[in-house]
């Protein structure tokens, strides 16, 4: 429940892991792989690698340089929150989930990966400011019934042809910018 600062690179690599206390890797990157992680409390992590296991818990996770997320599973009643300045790389091949956690983009959000979006009870915020780069055809949906919302209040940017969905149950609500640079954005779930 004390502080937690590793000077070397820290893997997540099995079992569960409760952060029940500040944790703090700012010299090291930071993997999660077939893990449960629960940020508990308020951590600042420099570089986040999630490829499968489980980002969760109830506090803050702020990511300040890079995230790279291409797999797994993230929740809780927490945030994460990539910092001004930082990159999410979201490069997820088969579908992931975020379930009931917010996503705050402060920096930039880069998505090429080719699987879904599915989130349920949630919230992605694009700040102001910020920017949330599409580059591929995937699909923002629901997860069940539990509807969710993506607030843009930055920069929705949509770059290659083909479609981006807003599947039904997912709202768009936007108070800045979309750009559509190529293909077709779908708002089915309202905006």
């Amino acid at each position: 429940s004390g502080l937690v600062n590793p000077s070397g690179t820290h893997t997540f690599s099995a079992g569960l892991a409760n952060l029940n206390g500040d944790y703090v890797c700012t010299n090291s990157p930071a993997t999660i792989s077939s893990a449960t992680v629960n940020f508990n409390s308020t951590s600042a992590v420099a570089v986040v690698t999630f490829s499968s296991g489980t980002l969760s818990g109830s506090g803050v996770l702020n990511v300040l340089q890079t995230m790279n997320w291409t797999g797994g599973f993230m929740g809780g009643s927490g945030r994460t929150v990539i910092a001004p300045g930082a990159t999410l790389n979201f490069n997820n091949g088969a579908a992931v989930t975020l379930d009931t956690r917010t996503l705050e983009n402060g920096g930039t959000v880069i998505w090429t990966g080719a699987g879904n979006l599915t989130a349920s009870a949630t919230v992605i915020t694009n700040r102001a400011g910020a920017l949330f780069e599409v580059r591929n055809n995937a699909t923002l949906s629901p997860r069940g019934f539990f509807p969710w919302r993506f607030d843009n209040a930055g920069t929705f940017r949509k770059m290659t042809s083909g479609t981006t969905t807003f599947a039904a149950g997912v709202s768009l609500n936007n108070y800045n910018t979309v750009e559509i640079r190529s293909g077709i954005l779908a708002a089915n779930g309202g905006y």
